[in-house]
């Protein structure tokens, strides 16, 4: 029985921690590169371009080699990534929309800025306003997780068990 409590203790801590694949999958097909190994790099960077556009000049190159993503989407994947593993920041859903909402503004006047000229590129900014927006998200998925698994509580007020 003790020993049932303590693998469910830390669960949480596993589950959590799975979301370090996100990282290790966007340097996966960048280490594939710098081996010579263009085609499977390719292959393993296919399901990115269903989520970010990929635009070379867009995109943050490393000893040669091409991040999957673009700087932004990078600091959106990356930052969601180590904040649900961190289980930190974590708001209420309430406050949750307040900062999304205030975090996406500042990425959409980011985005429009560059467009139109008003200050120059920056994978810095780019990256940046990404985490800014998907840091929250994370980290509250992160401590739901860890509320609903280890606390045994409802992750969401309300919520039927």
């Amino acid at each position: 029985m003790e020993r049932t409590l303590v693998t469910a203790s830390r669960t949480h801590v596993y589950v959590r921690a799975s979301f370090l694949v996100l990282p290790l999958a966007i340097v996966f097909p960048m280490v594939l590169r710098w081996l010579g190994r263009i085609d499977w790099a390719k292959a393993v960077e296919l399901p990115f371009s269903v989520v970010c556009h990929r635009l070379p000049e867009r995109t943050l190159v490393f000893s040669g080699a091409p991040m999957p993503i673009c700087s932004r989407c990078a600091g959106m994947w990356m930052g969601f990534a180590f904040a649900a593993a961190l289980a930190m920041p974590h708001f209420s859903i309430k406050r949750l929309r307040l900062i999304v909402l205030g975090a996406g503004l500042l990425l959409l006047l980011d985005v429009l800025a560059q467009d139109f000229g008003l200050h120059p590129f920056s994978h810095v900014t780019r990256f940046i306003t990404g985490a800014l927006f998907a840091i929250p998200f994370g980290g509250t998925l992160g401590h739901l997780i860890t509320r609903e698994l280890r606390d045994g509580a409802p992750a969401i007020e309300g919520a039927p068990r």
